[in-house]
């Protein structure tokens, strides 16, 4: 209280006091970290809320696909379904198809981004389809455990006449084990294996397989990093097959090069391609 009960006494006291500004309250080095702490926060979940909406409608896309497979497929002869990035599930969805389809006969897979994962599915498929006679797998992300499950189900598929493998990565045992299958097989007529890296040991499995079977008429192992030794060995297995009539290895001359010349020196078919 004013010592003074006049106010012009109270107002005169008060005019003689110093005037101090009134100190701007500032935030300390803390609060500024906080609120710069909240605010990358909040951006955070943002950018979140807006992935797991892209993530939602992937998903709802996918399964409106995987539920439109069975529907698509049924009752067709021919369906190609390449470059759709089925995947992993898409796979699975087409397995289940194929367990049941007993119309398809020509099926096109090529680049829908199918892995290791997804071969399981399909190769549990073939292992029961006998229907189905053409296969497109082309231009996916097989692998080297793929070949190994895939080589299985060649081998027991009894039904399938022309199988497309090329630009994948089938190698080491998966190679091994793709031409395993394809020496146990008796239906197949046309594989396509190139662009695969088989190397070496994957050209000797081939080449002993050769030696066994009898149904095989085209083959194209073209660009799988073949060189003489491996060259050689597919000759050895050329010598003793009796029904292939058609067999491409594009790109031997430069890696094998006297290799590819006794493939041709083995030949007992009507057509080579070797450039």
């Amino acid at each position: 209280p004013l010592p003074f009960s006049n106010p012009v006494a109270s107002f005169l006291l008060l005019a003689s006091l110093p005037w101090q500004p009134h100190s701007v309250l500032r935030p300390s080095c803390a609060d500024a970290e906080a609120a710069s702490i909240a605010s990358a926060g909040a951006r955070e979940r943002r950018r979140g809320s807006a992935a797991r909406q892209q993530l939602f409608v992937r998903c709802q896309s996918e399964r409106r696909q995987q539920q439109q497979l069975p529907r698509f497929c049924c009752g067709r002869k021919d369906v190609d379904l390449s470059e759709n990035r089925l995947g992993k599930k898409g796979a699975k969805a087409l397995s289940a198809v194929l367990h049941e389809n007993t119309t398809l006969v020509t099926l096109k897979l090529s680049g829908n981004e199918l892995n290791d994962q997804a071969a399981k599915y399909l190769a549990d498929a073939l292992l029961t389809n006998n229907k189905l006679e053409s296969l497109d797998l082309s231009h996916n992300a097989f692998g080297e455990s793929a070949g190994e499950v895939l080589g299985t189900a060649i081998a027991e598929n009894a039904g399938m006449k022309e199988l497309n493998l090329s630009w994948n990565c089938f190698r080491g045992q998966g190679a091994v084990a793709v031409a395993k299958g394809l020496g146990a097989n008796i239906f197949l007529r046309v594989l396509d294996l190139s662009y695969n890296g088989f190397g070496n040991k994957g050209a000797a499995a081939l080449g002993e397989a050769l030696k066994i079977n009898n149904v095989l008429e085209e083959l194209n192992v073209g660009n799988n990093r073949i060189s003489l030794e491996g060259a050689l060995c597919l000759a050895l297995g050329l010598k003793e097959n009796k029904t292939l009539r058609c067999l491409s290895v594009s790109s031997f001359l430069e890696r094998a090069g006297s290799g590819c010349f006794g493939i041709k020196k083995q030949m007992h078919f009507s057509v080579v391609i070797c450039r």
